[in-house]
């Protein structure tokens, strides 16, 4: 491994240790026992934006990206956090299969948020990166229209 290599993952690493004390994992409040969905064993590792961030570009303009996206970054360990937490409030056991009237409701209520499409699929275990744990098999995919105005406003590496 290039020296280069070696640090971006060196930085990538430290990273990911930081943002584990901010952006919890979903595993901490599961009781155990609980059947996870592995990834593949040839699954990638997965960055979230600040490691993105911090192993992209020269010294300076990481930290200056980092301050941009910061406020986005609080908010969204805010509600990450809140996420996990109401893992706990999951009854144990569950109802693991929906009826069509709760589609046919949050389909309605998609649509009022500007959803353009639905669809359900089973995700597949080489699309789920190494270092993650989703809790179901199945996904919600939502698809909308983002008008460019909006796409600019976007944080950038």
């Amino acid at each position: 491994m290039s020296e280069r290599r070696r640090l971006a993952s060196l930085k990538a690493r430290i990273v990911r240790k930081v943002m584990s004390w901010i952006l919890p994992d979903v595993r901490e409040p599961i009781p155990e026992g609980t059947p996870l969905i592995a990834p593949s064993p040839n699954s990638p590792e997965g960055m979230r934006v600040p490691e993105v961030v911090a192993v992209s570009g020269r010294m300076g303009w990481r930290v200056l990206k980092l301050l941009l996206v910061l406020p986005y970054i609080l908010e969204t360990a805010y509600y990450a956090r809140k996420c996990v937490r109401s893992v706990l409030e999951n009854p144990p056991n569950a109802k693991r299969v929906a009826d069509s009237g709760f589609f046919k409701e949050l389909e309605a209520y998609a649509r009022t948020l500007g959803i353009s499409a639905i669809g359900y699929t089973k995700v597949p275990r080489e699309y789920i990166f190494g270092n993650c744990v989703p809790l179901f098999e199945n996904a919600i995919v939502l698809t909308m229209d983002m008008s460019k105005e909006e796409t600019r406003k976007a944080p950038s590496v």
